[in-house]
């Protein structure tokens, strides 16, 4: 951005500056006019600005992203306008969250539809860009009316926390308003004054000089509660004070960092590159709450964020994998399958030294996978699933017609040959049927990739020592990783109607299946009978709960709503994200859990199936699957698992009025939503 130091730089939210985007045009904001009631002739002081707006309706963070011509560590003015005038024609408010960059800058309300919500900030650039995004929590579709910058002397608004806060305006007064003429000093006349804060001085003598504007600017915060600040002349001045105006900000701690750089240069030249029609705007692992879809991030005190997983699968994406993957150089999980790409696998993928799980599968790859990466595999260092052309090359998998191989082999190698498969056969049998044991070397699970030690869980949970939760599974824990951050640690009890079987089919499902209505997996423990599953640690618990609550007409039929819609949109990936398909089997209100934000995600995942029979036999089991009654308990009739019936078709069902909660119609939760 351009700022020719005069104006502030305005612009109203139906002209959207070429520098200033949402993540795509799938997520596209609407330009919207407010209420004749509200706007000109019938309102002749209104700022024109104010006159239209820009909503978005679609997706839980849209951002502006600005580019300020002084690039980094520049300090700049941000000023957000809101004014709603029922633009909508629901006679309601909504409310959301502001965030500068990763860091919440205001909550904002409205006090009535004629209410105009203006915000500053003052604040550095951290990076290249400055991202300005609008969240919604669930109480309304997110707007803004205009959004301002402009560039300022870092000396006046220097403050001792340096870089590491921003400055948000509590107070501006216009207290030069009363008119007078500025004359010069008579010889031997001075002006000098003081100015103090509770009693004390904190700046001066000061001496204003004729013709010059003077700012006065105290770098230290003033902490009380109360403040009395007073302006005061000198004894051996002869006039009084003078003053124009007054500001007052309060310093709020920028806690949050951005995401490390070279991770965000990647992700922005593979969104480039394959045109990801995703929700990617803004900044990719901040707020913590909204990262972008499909990434997961690790998060430290004093380090910006890098990128550890990257879910890609089933994104549409074709030409070659691209190189900027490797810039990622902390990503420990990548999925790439279900796709249109082509060419090699490429040799530079060896160089994401941190990578333990890889899944290429369901792509047009040729040749074979890069000797390292399957030595790795061999070793359990790391998680690959490519297709059956790519475990080797072509001069090894595909021999040309008329070569014959020849083969020598004496009688006692073929007996001992036989003898092998014959033990390789029981011991697949055991396993199909369950019966082995969980601890035979450990490998019944597909990796150990994400394996924890059971001293490693009970130091965790400190040794158990918060129940969170309870299901059939067993007692879900509170736990606390190495780095701070909090899980759900499910372990298996001796009393539990569920054991190995479901134990292993949830563990080696969640290792394979990213999304975000999905509870991301951690981890697991197995090892002497005891066996854990580790979750990412979801605030509000599961929605039976918040439900049966008594507080539970809190929960507004659009919120109702929306967490309806993110369990059916976990369902969907399951169904037709994944190949082969998935059918949960399990789906009520226990098992779906909230976060903080109030985004659903879908667990438990013990009682699984995958669905692996042909197209025609999948086609004639949805036939019977139609003639079936379809109950609470999605995805089973007669024992039938289908992926056709709509994961939308029965979420509804466990949000029904409670207590007499007034149900609205479905225009008005259409129009909020």
């Amino acid at each position: 951005m351009k700022d020719d130091g005069g104006d502030v730089n305005r612009f109203p939210s139906a002209a959207l500056p070429l520098h200033s985007h949402c993540s795509s045009s799938k997520w596209a904001a609407s330009n919207r006019n407010i209420s004749s009631d509200y706007a000109y002739p019938n309102n002749p002081i209104l700022p024109q600005p104010l006159s239209d707006l820009r909503s978005f309706p679609q997706g839980n963070k849209n951002c502006y992203t600005l580019r300020p011509a002084a690039g980094n560590a520049s300090l700049y003015l941000i000023r957000a306008s809101f004014f709603y005038a029922n633009y909508d024609g629901l006679n309601a408010p909504p409310q959301f969250d502001l965030y500068l960059d990763a860091n919440l800058w205001l909550t904002v309300k409205f006090s009535n539809t004629s209410d105009i919500v203006t915000s500053e900030t003052v604040s550095f650039a951290s990076s290249e860009a400055i991202y300005v995004c609008l969240v919604n929590i669930g109480v309304g579709i997110p707007f803004i009316s205009a959004l301002e910058l402009r560039p300022l002397n870092s000396s006046t608004y220097d403050s001792e926390y340096g870089k590491s806060a921003s400055l948000l305006l509590f107070q501006r007064l216009n207290v030069g308003s009363i008119e007078g003429s500025v004359e010069p000093l008579q010889r031997n006349v001075s002006r000098k004054f003081n100015i103090s804060w509770n009693g004390s001085q904190i700046s001066g003598p000061f001496s204003p000089l004729y013709l010059y504007a003077a700012t006065i600017s105290n770098s230290k915060a003033l902490v009380g509660g109360e403040h009395r600040i007073m302006i005061y002349k000198t004894a051996d001045s002869a006039l009084p004070p003078i003053l124009n105006a007054v500001e007052i900000y309060m310093a709020r701690l920028l806690d949050e960092l951005l995401t490390n750089s070279e991770d965000v240069n990647a992700l922005l030249s593979v969104k480039t590159t394959y045109q990801i029609k995703k929700n990617w705007a803004g900044d990719p692992c901040g707020p913590k709450k909204y990262p972008w879809e499909g990434l997961t991030c690790n998060y430290g005190s004093s380090i910006p964020p890098h990128v550890i997983y990257l879910n890609l699968s089933s994104s549409k994406l074709n030409g070659a994998i691209t190189a900027a993957l490797v810039e990622l150089s902390s990503l420990e999980s990548l999925d790439l399958s279900n796709n249109s790409l082509t060419g090699p696998v490429p040799e530079f993928l060896e160089e994401l030294k941190n990578l333990k799980y890889l899944d290429l599968r369901g792509n047009n790859l040729s040749g074979a996978v890069p000797k390292a990466l399957l030595e790795r595999s061999n070793v359990g260092s790391l998680t690959l699933s490519v297709d059956e052309q790519n475990l080797c090359g072509s001069a090894s998998c595909k021999r040309k017609k008329g070569i014959i191989i020849p083969i020598v082999s004496s009688l006692s190698s073929v007996m001992a040959l036989c003898a092998a498969l014959v033990v390789l056969w029981k011991l697949r049998r055991k396993w199909k049927s369950g019966t082995g044991s969980p601890n035979e070397e450990g490998r019944y699970l597909a990796s150990e990739k994400r394996h924890f030690t059971y001293p490693e869980v009970v130091s965790m949970t400190n040794n158990f020592q918060t129940v969170i939760g309870k299901g059939g599974f067993g007692d879900v824990y509170l736990g606390i990783m190495n780095e701070g951050t909090q899980v759900a640690v499910k372990m298996l009890s001796a009393s539990s109607s569920q054991g190995l079987r479901e134990f292993r089919t949830e563990a080696e499902l969640l290792m394979r299946i990213h999304h975000k209505n999905l509870a991301s997996f951690i981890g697991y423990c197995d090892e002497s009978n005891k066996m854990v599953l580790i979750y990412e640690y979801l605030a509000k618990g599961n929605l039976k709960n918040y439900l049966s609550d008594s507080d539970s007409r809190s929960l507004s039929w659009e919120s109702r709503l929306r967490i309806a819609i993110d369990a059916a949109q976990g369902l969907e990936y399951l169904h037709h994200g994944c190949k082969p398909p998935i059918v949960h089997r399990d789906v009520k209100t226990a098992n779906i859990l909230l976060s903080e934000s109030m985004e659903a995600k879908i667990a438990d995942f013990g009682l699984s199936k995958v669905l692996h029979f042909s197209q025609t036999e999948r086609e004639k089991r949805c036939l019977q699957f139609r003639h079936c009654s379809f109950g609470a308990d999605h995805g089973t009739a007669r024992n039938h698992q289908s992926r056709n019936a709509s994961p939308y078709s029965g979420m509804g069902e466990s949000f029904h009025s409670k207590r007499g909660y007034p149900r609205p119609c479905r225009s008005k939760v259409a129009g909020r939503l």
